[in-house]
């Protein structure tokens, strides 16, 4: 079982909400509602990727979009 953080999770919620979603998605929407870093949120993305919870499912340029690996 993968053991995320409070702040994981609620991206978690925003990746499975839309399916799919682009870094800048993700980063509107958290940085709006908790006022995290963009800084932060990129390593918490990465973070997620080792722990495999999300997966990077298309790379353009700089944006990345990701998915979940794991159910809700």
């Amino acid at each position: 079982m993968v053991k995320l953080s409070d702040s994981e999770i609620y991206i978690m919620h925003v990746i499975w909400n839309k399916g799919k979603a682009t870094s800048f998605d993700i980063l509107e929407k958290v940085q709006k509602d908790k006022k995290l870093s963009e800084n932060t949120v990129r390593t918490l993305l990465l973070r997620m990727v080792k722990k495999k919870a999300i997966r990077v499912c298309q790379k353009d340029n700089k944006t990345h979009t990701y998915e979940a690996i794991i159910d809700k």
